[in-house]
């Protein structure tokens, strides 16, 4: 995918977990927005260990988060058939 922003809806069911993964460039700024569903946002610091999580819920109290480069984040889906919104540079 060569195009300069990437803007993807993905699905997800239970049991899946993205994990712990940063971007490193300083234009890979990224957007998550859940349109469906739950999950689990997990951010850590530089050794692995866990310094913020929350729910990110559809129709929620928080429904999506933008994460600024270099930031280590990981995903636990928490409902059947969630979508989220991802938005970030590309390629």
């Amino acid at each position: 995918m060569e195009e300069p922003c990437h803007r993807m809806a993905v699905g997800l069911q239970p049991a899946t977990y993205i994990p712990p993964h940063r971007h490193l460039s300083d234009d890979k700024a990224e957007v998550l927005i859940v349109l469906k569903g739950r999950l689990g946002l997990l951010i850590f610091d530089d050794l692995g260990q866990v310094t913020d999580k929350r729910v990110l819920q559809a129709g929620g109290e928080c429904l999506g988060v933008d994460l600024v480069p270099g930031t280590y984040h990981g995903l636990v889906v928490l409902e059947a058939d969630s979508v989220m919104f991802e938005c970030k540079a590309g390629p």
